[in-house]
């Protein structure tokens, strides 16, 4: 099973966001689009930049429920965490 070390980062790329792992490895792309977002239901640079900060968040979180970790498995627990977050974003 592969390895994404904590700390997770932010790093802001051309039209986004990218998340890194502590070995640089890129973990996830949140993409935007300033100006017509609402016409093309893209998100904005504050939408995505909060999306991929909660996701450099994960780690620590996951790290305060090792419950969660045991009874789903790392993979599912990563998933529910990331609904949640985008759940309570979404509010």
């Amino acid at each position: 099973m592969r390895r994404f070390p904590p700390p997770w980062t932010v790093e802001r790329i051309a039209g986004g966001f990218k998340v890194l792992d502590a070995n640089g490895q890129s973990l996830a792309y949140v993409y935007c689009r300033e100006g017509d977002h609402l016409e093309a239901k893209v998100l904005t640079e504050d939408e995505a930049r909060r999306i991929a900060s909660n996701i450099a968040k994960l780690p620590v979180l996951l790290g305060k429920n090792v419950n969660m970790l045991k009874r789903y498995g790392a993979k599912a627990a990563l998933e529910r965490e990331l609904e949640r977050l985008i759940g309570a974003w979404a509010k």
